[in-house]
């Protein structure tokens, strides 16, 4: 034996062994953590592991001229310490420093490990000054389950690229700061297929990068847990920089993550994502900010789950009219400082929303918003929210706004033993227009909830502005009018008969409102499409101080739809108002009730408007 190979005794050669595979992963090198480590030697060495020569760093081992395949190589080089033996079968491998050291000669000598693979062993030095991107790219591809370990200062990386089928954790939670390289891809941080990553601080270096972010567009199954994204910024009015993004991407799991200085949002969630889940997400300055972005109606964003945490802003923005963008999601026990909706189908289960904005368009989004006691509301404003009195031109409480048709503007029918109010029956070309014949004082209020339940009939031919089927006008105490919002609902294509549904629009008036009238129609222009109407209320929202919101008053009309019509009117129906039909046992309460006059009326005879009889006389 040469020079090169003097021997040592098993006790110091397992003390180069401190933090090797196993004995690294459980935080000290048990007697098992040793006996797994001689259970990786080539057989030869199982019983010998006296045999072996001095220690040595990775660079001496890399240049021996002639290893001994009888022995094994003990390595001290900080953060690489291991065993390598010589493999004369292996004439191949390349040399990537943690594995695989090939010497001039040609030979290769492979470390002894376990399984796990460190990144220091690949030559990652983590002092925040050496550019340790290659040496994380070695390791990721090396193995399958990668550990960083932690480190004073921090791992300074041009890219993190993960690999698929990887496992990678950190150790104390290392901070990996990314930098920029000119010329290459502005995305710094990317996640691959199939992967889980844990404990670790990614640090983006860069102030103004635009399209800088966390990718995990077009990836599946992965799971991000105890990681913190920080400094993903963007320098601009309009910022595009962000923690995590993801467009097209499935079954993610966000766990216990933290987010800080991110430009555009911590999280930003776009079409064709589902089955995406957020546990317990936290705020570095307690602004974390989800954003929901669809921009394909076809390819929606669906079952999105958050549980636990504390937004200061979260983003739900429809983006199209004939469709959902933004389907099957929930919210449980989350701390909403700002809600800004604009149409979604989301559920909030025993949250707290401070505030609720919206972008104040020219058009709204409705949307299936269930709040639960996320959100109070007041006492519904509108006289018949069953739109049981309606007529063309009499005193009723809904009245013919405006139509392109001479006839047939409406009319009652049942189903499922529910009533409810047609317009456009017959499914001519055109528009039918229905409105509360009063406008409704507002009071002091910060906006209102819009809820209509219905659905809507969609021809495949002739169908314009599908789904503006609602609107809100804003008056001043001078009777102007200050402007008005349409309201898009029954979002589908042509060719189809949307579900009966309850959606909700937040409406915001501008300053000076002092009233407010509702208006519903098939379609704002020309159309073929039909309405239905079962229910509609409007409620003034208030701010919620705390976690006990309340929206019984909605919950009773929309939840409760009548099989026989009992309202409110100023006169019974008559045929020449051109009342709608109703049926026998239909109930109506005069709104005005003075001496002499009756109490209300009942229908006797089905019709339109049929036969009506006084209740009693008031004396």
């Amino acid at each position: 034996m040469t020079n090169e190979h003097l021997n040592w005794s098993r006790r110091k050669l397992l003390g180069t062994m401190s933090i090797a595979g196993a004995g690294l992963v459980a935080g000290s090198l048990s007697p098992l953590a040793v006996e797994a480590e001689e259970k990786q030697l080539p057989p030869p060495f199982r019983a010998q592991t006296a045999n072996c020569c001095a220690s040595m760093t990775v660079d001496e081992l890399r240049q021996l001229h002639s290893p001994d395949p009888d022995v094994i190589y003990p390595v001290h080089s900080r953060g690489q310490e291991g065993l390598f033996y010589y493999d004369p079968a292996d004439t191949a491998s390349l040399d990537n420093t943690g594995t695989v050291v090939v010497t001039p000669t040609g030979a290769r000598l492979k470390r002894v490990h376990t399984g796990a693979l460190l990144v220091t062993w690949f030559g990652a030095a983590g002092d925040g000054v050496t550019d340790d991107t290659e040496a994380f790219q070695r390791a990721f591809a090396a193995g399958s389950t990668i550990v960083i370990p932690a480190t004073a200062h921090a791992y300074r990386l041009s890219k993190f690229q993960g690999v698929a089928g990887q496992r990678v954790t950190g150790i104390g939670h290392p901070r990996i700061d990314l930098f920029h390289l000119t010329g290459s891809s502005v995305v710094l941080l990317g996640f691959a297929n199939h992967a889980y990553y844990e404990n670790l601080h990614f640090n983006c270096l860069e102030q103004d990068l635009e399209w800088n972010r966390g990718e995990l567009s077009n990836r599946e199954y992965v799971t991000i847990r105890n990681c913190t994204f920080q400094g993903f910024r963007h320098a601009s009015n309009k910022p595009n920089a962000w923690g995590l993004y993801m467009s097209h991407a499935r079954h993610i799991v966000i766990d216990q993550c933290t987010f800080g200085d991110n430009s555009q949002a911590d999280i930003a969630i776009l079409e064709g994502s589902s089955h995406i889940t957020i546990y317990q997400p936290r705020s570095l300055q307690e602004t974390c900010h989800l954003n929901f972005e669809p921009n394909n109606a076809s390819v929606p964003i669906e079952h999105v789950h958050v549980e636990g945490g504390r937004f200061s802003l979260v983003t739900m923005k429809e983006n199209a009219y004939t469709g959902n963008s933004i389907t099957r999601s929930s919210f449980t026990n989350t701390h909403i400082q700002e809600l800004n909706y604009d149409g979604a189908d989301v559920t909030f289960r025993n949250c707290r929303i401070e505030t609720v904005t919206n972008w104040k368009l020219a058009t709204v989004f409705a949307g299936s918003a269930r709040f639960g006691t996320s959100l109070s509301l007041g006492h519904n404003l509108l006289p018949d929210p069953y739109v049981t009195s309606v007529s063309s031109t009499g005193q009723s409480h809904w009245i013919l706004h405006y139509s392109t048709l001479s006839s047939d503007y409406f009319t009652r029918i049942t189903e499922n033993g529910f009533r409810m109010l047609r317009l456009n029956p017959s499914q001519a070309n055109g528009v039918v227009m229905v409105r509360t014949s009063r406008r409704i004082a507002t009071g002091t209020t910060n906006g209102f909830v819009l809820a209509i339940t219905s659905r809507a009939h969609y021809p495949a031919q002739n169908v314009n502005f599908i789904s503006v089927q609602g609107r809100a006008r804003y008056w001043d105490a001078a009777g102007q009018k200050l402007g008005e919002q349409a309201v898009s609902l029954n979002r589908s294509k042509p060719g189809r008969f949307t579900a009966l549904n309850t959606e909700l629009a937040f409406l915001f008036p501008p300053a000076g409102t002092v009233a407010v009238d509702v208006i519903l129609m098939n379609t704002s222009t020309t159309s073929t499409a039909s309405l239905d109407i079962a229910a509609v209320s409007l409620h003034p929202w208030i701010e919620q101080e705390d976690s006990c919101g309340q929206t019984t008053a909605l919950r009773l009309i929309h939840d409760h739809l009548p099989r026989t019509l009992q309202g409110t009117a100023v006169e019974p129906p008559q045929a020449a108002h051109q009342y709608a039909n109703y049926e026998i046992g239909d109930t109506l309460t005069h709104a005005q009730p003075a001496a002499g006059q009756p109490l209300g009326w009942i229908c006797t005879e089905a019709g339109t408007p049929g036969q009506w009889r006084a209740t009693s006389i008031l004396t």
